[in-house]
């Protein structure tokens, strides 16, 4: 790829050209002429403005930077060369999104360029993230020094792994690490929060069985003091005479019956205060355990996948139509028959004549070994002619081949194949669009759904935030309304006991009368023994079924097992990544390290040829013929210029392809007027492989392109 020149209305930028040129660019301007807002012009056009930045107290983000002083929206232009043909680049500010429209077409012809839509241009033209680039050839002054970077470590790996430049090993160890965190960061960890769970469940499964064991001894004497008070009743109905004193009897039991349902009943109207009806709670159980999903989503019969020629097979619609395009061209030129010039075609049939007349009569007035240069002429035309006939037999071949490719009889049939499966094929990815836009509305669907269930949940149990919560505390609200309902009808119906011996006989004053002492306590004993029970068997119901709190701490048990187990598994792969990505940097160091002390010999005449970049891009430096290595912070600044310069064209020497331009902005200011040459002669020489652009508002640049020459 090379650079033809850019228009842009970009920063402080409106409307102006910079005409480029292959090779080495020296683009001298005063300050505050654009120099930096060029380079930042390039970065925008080719990846993009970064939305993303925010602000900071000594920089605006690259959104706001990009504004025009002028007023108007950002735009701009880059005309480049590239594959062979030349390319204009636009893009124009769309809405609120600076140079958010974009378009790549033919400078020519106008028509747009199918491998170059979507306006990923640094990726598709130079092949690396705007990362990886920014760090590697985009050299501003003042920032020379190499940063960190995922995307710069997994281009890096794919020198000496397989290719594959989506896997970082530090990227790797941070997902592998956050993971950990996850797991087994106290209180916050899962692990920490099922072993807290797992307390909890287990303190709820001993209070359960406490409060058994307790229901169990209250049933016991519950049992003995009604068989107490049993006995006790026949006893004093033997001394009762008569039938009234029974009847009183049986109305005081139901009296006290109707007194312990009511009692319970209060009980039971306090758990379900602020619940709503058990109808209500019963329909938002069932929702919330069959919640409706919509259906699949409909997107219309799916299109059969079209049966692609040989010349097709794995072709968008976009590149058959543009392939059938190229080979329809190509057929055409393959069954044009090849035409001699008119002169030409003349002067060979005049030699024709010519050698016949000749070889005639020199054979008849000399002699017949005369007749040899008439024969040599004939002889080379008809050399001719067979050489014809090869090329017009080997095009009429490759015709028939091209045609086979589509199983097409003509040129017009091959379009006619080609246009019918471009269709096929935009018809099918018009179907997969449709069907992903229904799913991800029926997803969108259900999540409201979803998201309303437990507003409504939340509305008498906050506490409830995951469908799972949402469940279980419905649950338990139906449990206890439907607790309160039974006590509703065992209390009405003790009423109507009560009250049908009332009508018969009368109300009768508490003990009746005449009752044995003994009676009147086993009866004072018996209701506290019940009212006991009642709240405890109460407290039993509302604390949930034993069965599934067991079943939670046998599933708690199981998953604190498999995360303790995780655990153990990501500390052992933390461990193993760690050595892998030591011994992946000792393979592709070398090569950033030749190159970086090659390069550092040449700007600093030999003084420094030894140049060392650690994991975090740290770099060291040791004198030629020295053992000590030095921190870049040792040197002085103008030399740490030139060490991290050499750093950053060994890693894009290293990282970039050679049509990835090089762009060093003020990247000289600090070079004496000794390296400074060195430098200039370094780049001269590296233009000769890709363009660089070199901004600078000194002279000294110039100067030396006029003593040296420009290559």
């Amino acid at each position: 790829m090379i650079l033809r020149s850019m228009t842009a209305v970009y920063g402080r930028l409106d409307g102006e050209t910079l005409a480029l040129q292959p090779g080495l660019n020296v683009l001298e301007a005063p300050n505050e002429a654009g120099k930096s807002t060029w380079a930042a012009f390039l970065l925008a056009m080719l990846y993009g403005v970064d939305t993303g930045q925010r602000a900071t107290r000594t920089a605006l983000p690259e959104k706001a930077r990009c504004l025009p002083w002028s007023g108007k929206p950002p735009q701009g232009r880059v005309e480049l060369t590239w594959q062979g043909r030349d390319v204009t680049l636009e893009r124009t500010t769309s809405g609120r999104l600076p140079l958010g429209r974009c378009r790549a077409y033919d400078t020519a012809g106008g028509g747009e360029i199918a491998a170059l839509a979507g306006g990923d241009w640094g990726r598709q033209l130079l092949g690396v993230e705007r990362s990886v680039y920014e760090r590697s050839g985009f050299l501003r002054g003042g920032a020379l020094a190499l940063t960190a970077d995922h995307a710069l470590e997994a281009r890096l790996n794919a020198l000496v792994a397989s290719g594959d430049e989506g896997a970082s090993a530090g990227a790797a160890l941070e997902r592998l690490r956050e993971r950990r965190n996850r797991l087994g960061r106290a209180r916050t960890g899962r692990l920490d929060q099922a072993r807290g769970e797992l307390a909890r469940v287990t303190a709820q499964l001993e209070e359960l069985r406490d409060l058994g064991r307790t229901c169990a001894e209250l049933e016991a004497r519950l049992a003995d003091l009604e068989a107490r008070r049993a006995r006790l009743t026949r006893e004093t109905a033997a001394q009762q005479a008569g039938a009234g004193a029974e009847v009183r009897r049986r109305l005081e039991e139901a009296r006290a019956a109707w007194e312990r349902e009511q009692g319970f009943l209060a009980e039971k109207a306090g758990t379900v205060a602020g619940l709503p009806e058990l109808p209500t709670l019963q329909e938002l159980l069932r929702r919330l355990e069959r919640p409706d999903d919509g259906g699949e989503p409909d997107a219309g019969p799916e299109p059969p996948l079209p049966e692609l020629p040989p010349s097709l097979a794995g072709l968008d619609a976009d590149g058959v139509l543009e392939r059938a395009a190229a080979d329809g061209a190509r057929l055409a030129r393959l069954e044009a028959p090849p035409q001699l010039a008119p002169g030409r075609a003349g002067l060979l049939a005049a030699l024709a004549a010519i050698a016949a007349g000749l070889t005639a009569a020199a054979a008849w007035l000399v002699s017949p070994w005369a007749a040899v240069p008439g024969g040599a002429i004939t002889a080379l035309l008809a050399a001719l002619a067979a050489v014809r006939a090869r090329r017009n037999r080997r095009a009429r071949a490759e015709a028939a081949a091209l045609l086979a490719g589509y199983g097409a009889a003509d040129g017009g049939d091959l379009q006619r194949i080609a246009r019918q499966a471009g269709q096929a094929l935009g018809r099918r990815a018009r179907w997969a669009a449709a069907k992903a836009d229904a799913e991800a509305a029926r997803q969108a669907a259900r999540q409201r759904r979803e998201t309303a269930l437990l507003a409504e949940v939340q509305s008498f149990a906050p506490e409830a935030q995951t469908p799972e919560a949402a469940r279980a505390a419905v649950r338990r609200a139906v449990h206890l309304r439907q607790f309160h309902a039974a006590a509703q009808r065992s209390e009405a119906q003790a009423r109507v006991r009560y009250e049908a011996l009332r009508d018969a006989v009368g109300s009768l004053p508490a003990g009746g009368p005449g009752e044995p002492a003994r009676l009147a306590s086993v009866r004072r004993e018996l209701e506290d023994v019940r009212s006991r029970l009642d709240v405890r068997r109460g407290r039993l119901e509302a604390s949930g079924d034993p069965a599934e709190l067991e079943a939670r701490r046998e599933a708690l048990v199981a998953e604190i097992a498999g995360l303790e187990r995780e655990c153990a598994a990501l500390d052992l792969a933390m461990d193993a990544m760690g050595r892998a990505d030591e011994a992946l940097r000792a393979r592709f160091a070398p090569q950033i390290h030749r190159l970086a002390g090659e390069y550092l010999a040449r700007l600093t005449g030999g003084r420094y040829d030894c140049v060392l970049l650690d994991r975090t891009m740290a770099v060291r430096v040791r004198e030629a013929g020295g053992t000590v290595t030095r921190p870049a912070a040792a040197l002085s600044s103008g030399t740490a210029d030139q060490l991290y310069l050499a750093v950053r064209l060994a890693v894009s020497q290293t990282l970039l392809p050679p049509e990835a331009p090089l762009v060093l902005d003020d990247a000289l200011l600090a070079f004496d007027d000794g390296r400074h040459g060195a430098a200039m002669a370094l780049l001269q020489d590296l233009g000769r492989q890709r363009q660089i652009l070199l901004f600078t508002c000194q002279g000294r640049e110039r100067a030396w392109l006029e003593t040296h020459g420009k290559d």
